[in-house]
């Protein structure tokens, strides 16, 4: 079924058009608590206000590092409702990566929960402080003792006045700046527009089929491109309830499973594959009620999707998309046969097409790198023009990922950029572990190469070259990641070499270090950085 979403031009102006239309309908659902489309738009309205109040504008760039709560939901609104750009920051990275992103961003508020602040205030030093800070979440007595010089924090005072009025704002304006990592490892910001995401937000709408009555269930961090798209603002826009968990918990996925009765799951691979090879009763399997199940974050293994709907009977939609895209740019079929390894059509209003090196269109069937124009494809990265132009071409954007599509118009991804690795759902670019490892006072020269894992993706393995001796060289370097590298991005293991093997050109031979890895079975399970998008379990 379309929903009414046609007059919303904007990013901020969603929870109150949908609010005009199912005011009453739940909107979020939350531990025990239940807040409606009124509800949702009324607070919104006020943390506007309070940022306005406390100087936030159009243009600047707001930071939002917090947990799933529905607090994000309310920021993620109330920052594009301002004008303001938003910039989401991923909780599971540590400090350094934080100060980075924040540096790159040059982000003066920050939204912030009490549990990211005491994380990230022991190395507070290392972070340029926000002129502004707003704490988050129910805890927001725990104000820290002694605030960066400089830093104001934001009262939660009610506002003077009532609803608060948009500033002048176009849908060609920044709405989002979301970071992703590139082939270098520094990071870069992705501009996204009002336009980019509602365009994007739209199409999802339309490809997923939204019924008046569909519940969604998010488990995923909403940080992530990915949730936020296909888990918020579509669902808000469409007027869907979103049934939120704290985290990708079995336990409390199960328990919304059977309370709140949601009917759409998007989830990465991983969860899938989980479900597939779980013991579930034949009881469980016939009152689940869930209709479309949607895998995206990384490619989803053959083998799983085949025994998932063997087993649970509903359809397990594979999408495809990245950050720079808006995120999605297709998703397979709900009804009819699914062919095994495609990611589906694209989105209603997205073109795509494939070329060869020399940007040739290749024959249909034919592999080339996969071309995307469409609604959602980014402005730009933020403050990279170089990096832009070579991103886009003529208003299409060089995914960097091979791919074939046949003669239905099916896409099918045979290749991805050789140095991306995907686990769990997460991007990992090896030029920035590398990075780190090099700057280890031992190490002479780092590389870093995937291990295929059926249930997770990609697992880094490290190899190294050292200028000096080094005692337990693996776990010092290991533990130096640790303290320098989201938990997921931490090698699994860590293997000297006298010298890394070289090419007659001198280019580093990442095909002959695969071979040399050695899982040590389940050794390394559950080591530093194993739980991917379950850090916190």
């Amino acid at each position: 079924m379309r929903t009414e979403t046609g007059p919303v031009r904007l990013v901020g102006d969603v929870p109150f058009d949908t609010a005009r239309r199912r005011g009453r309908r739940p909107a979020l659902l939350f531990r025990d608590r239940r807040l409606t489309h009124d509800d949702l738009a009324g607070r919104v309205d006020r943390l506007a206000g309070l940022l306005v109040a406390a100087g936030v504008g159009p243009g600047e760039r707001v930071a939002l590092a917090m947990e799933n709560h529905p607090d994000y939901v309310v920021a993620y609104f109330a920052v594009c409702r301002t004008g303001a750009v938003l910039v989401p920051l991923n909780t599971f990275l540590v400090t350094t990566e934080v100060a980075a992103l924040l540096e790159d961003a040059e982000c003066q508020t920050l939204l912030a929960s009490s549990r990211w602040l005491e994380e990230h205030g022991s190395a507070s030093d290392r972070i340029r402080p926000p002129q502004r800070l707003l704490i988050l979440g129910e805890e927001t007595r725990n104000v820290p003792a002694h605030l960066p010089p400089g830093t104001r924090l934001i009262t939660q005072q009610p506002p003077v006045g009532g609803p608060n009025a948009p500033p002048r704002i176009d849908q060609d304006d920044p709405a989002v700046v979301i970071y992703t990592s590139g082939t270098t490892g520094i990071p870069k910001g992705v501009i996204l527009t009002h336009r980019n995401l509602l365009g994007n937000a739209r199409g999802c709408i339309d490809a997923v089929g939204v019924r008046p009555r569909d519940r969604i269930i998010v488990a995923l961090p909403l940080f992530h491109s990915f949730t936020q798209m296909v888990g918020m603002l579509g669902p808000i826009l469409a007027g869907m309830s979103i049934v939120l968990c704290e985290k990708l918990d079995r336990a409390e996925i199960k328990r919304a499973l059977l309370r709140r009765r949601p009917t759409i799951f998007p989830a990465v691979p991983a969860v899938f594959t989980a479900m597939a090879d779980a013991r579930v009763s034949l009881l469980a399997r016939w009152l689940n009620p869930v209709r479309l199940y949607i895998s995206g974050g990384a490619p989803l293994p053959i083998e799983t999707l085949r025994a998932f709907e063997r087993k649970f009977s509903r359809p397990l939609c594979e999408g495809y998309g990245l950050s720079e895209a808006g995120p999605v740019v297709s998703l397979s079929p709900r009804k009819g046969a699914r062919k095994a390894g495609s990611v589906g059509r694209p989105l209603p209003g997205v073109e795509v097409m494939t070329v060869d090196a020399d940007g040739r269109d290749t024959r249909q069937g034919e592999p080339g790198e996969l071309l995307v124009r469409g609604p959602g494809v980014m402005k730009g990265y933020f403050r990279r023009p170089e990096e832009t132009r070579l991103a886009l071409r003529d208003g299409w954007l060089r995914t960097g990922d091979q791919a074939r599509i046949d003669e239905d118009g099916e896409i099918f991804i045979v290749g991805r950029n050789k140095d991306m690795l995907i686990f769990r759902g997460m991007n990992i670019y090896p030029r920035e572990i590398e990075g780190v490892l090099e700057s280890h006072p031992a190490v002479r020269e780092a590389a870093v190469v995937g291990h295929p894992d059926t249930s997770r993706g990609e697992i880094p393995w490290a190899f190294v070259a050292l200028r000096s001796e080094l005692p337990d060289a693996e776990g010092e370097l290991r533990r130096y990641c640790i303290r320098n590298l989201a938990r997921y991005k931490v090698p699994r293991g860590v293997v000297v070499l006298a010298d890394l093997p070289r090419s007659a050109a001198g280019k580093v031979l990442k095909s002959d270090l695969r071979l040399r890895i050695t899982p040590p079975g389940d050794r390394t399970r559950g080591a530093q950085g194993d739980r991917g998008l379950q850090r916190g379990n």
